[in-house]
């Protein structure tokens, strides 16, 4: 194990501090590309390790409120996707039923199948979308008691 010695400057504050084998390379490592010097390295990184709970968990809230607005993005999409679509059955059936002859009806009534088959599939991504929504607000929820429970520092 590395030993080092640190000073503030009054020989009361020196102490000694071990540190398993490499880790002072690998925290030197790190000063440099920081542009710190060791011991402002390990300075930042104690402090890093006392931020704030609050801090951390706002944090996550907010990553997660941009999923929660992604969710609803794409399940607005999602909707207008479903108007379009019945909107397209419709005129699809107004066709049908007008049709001249047995044979374009068949074909319309193929397209108007086709048609199902999509809303279908928008339907229950629309659906998995509400899902995901709900867990995330859930999410949300418990990350905001955590928040109000936390200590602020």
């Amino acid at each position: 194990m590395a030993t080092e010695t640190a000073k503030t400057g009054r020989d009361s504050d020196k102490f000694m501090l071990r540190l398993p084998d490499g880790m002072r390379d690998r925290l030197k490592a790190s000063a440099e590309e920081n542009n710190r010097t060791l011991n402002a390295e390990v300075v930042a990184r104690i402090e890093a390790s006392y931020q704030a709970p609050r801090d951390r968990i706002a944090a996550r809230a907010r990553e997660i409120e941009l999923g929660v607005s992604e969710v609803a993005a794409r399940g607005e999409m999602l909707d207008l996707r479903a108007e379009l679509l019945h909107s397209r059955l419709d005129r699809l059936q107004s066709r049908i039923e007008q049709a001249p002859t047995a044979a374009l009806a068949a074909e319309l009534t193929q397209q108007a199948n086709e048609l199902r088959a999509e809303l279908a599939k928008v339907q229950h991504a629309r659906a998995q979308f509400a899902e995901q929504s709900a867990d995330l607000v859930d999410r949300m929820a418990r990350i905001r008691a955590m928040v109000e429970r936390s200590p602020e520092e």
